[in-house]
């Protein structure tokens, strides 16, 4: 598979080639970069330049979720995301009669802006987009590091 490179503001990491790159708003904070395959799974990171605790972070994304969808299934895990293990909440909801799966990973260690990445998918399709969701973020972890 042939790789994308997303380097802009401080921000960079690999995608598939394939898949369709978004920013909104292109500029400004907070802002979410997401990219996209044709099947409709995508991975994104929403950047802040200021944010309260990780913690609170979760919460406010949930209380989107949850407003947003009548059922929302959530549960705390830990990703092992390369070498790092990260807390996550692992989110399960109906939209358009489809179930989506999804992961919401908060980040905020030193070298990296506080970041909230979603991975998502159908529920049929969410193990086969995995291993590239977690790519992407390893990718991101490793540039951010290393800047």
């Amino acid at each position: 598979m042939t790789t994308a490179k997303y380097d802009r503001d401080g921000i960079s990491f690999q995608y598939p080639e394939n898949w369709v790159l978004e920013e909104d708003p292109p500029r400004g904070v907070p802002r979410t970069i997401s990219v996209t395959s044709s099947a409709g799974a995508f991975w994104s990171a929403t950047v802040y330049v200021a944010a309260g605790s990780l913690e609170d972070l979760e919460q406010e994304y949930i209380a989107t979720f949850r407003e947003e969808y009548d059922e929302v299934e959530l549960d705390p895990i830990q990703v092992v995301v390369g070498e790092r293990r990260l807390g996550a909440i692992d989110l399960q909801f109906y939209c358009l009669d489809f179930l989506v799966c999804a992961k919401a990973v908060a980040i905020k260690s030193a070298g990296v802006p506080v970041m909230l990445l979603l991975w998502q998918a159908e529920d049929r399709e969410f193990t086969k987009y995995e291993p590239v969701f977690r790519a992407i973020t390893v990718s991101l972890l490793r540039e951010q590091l290393a800047a």
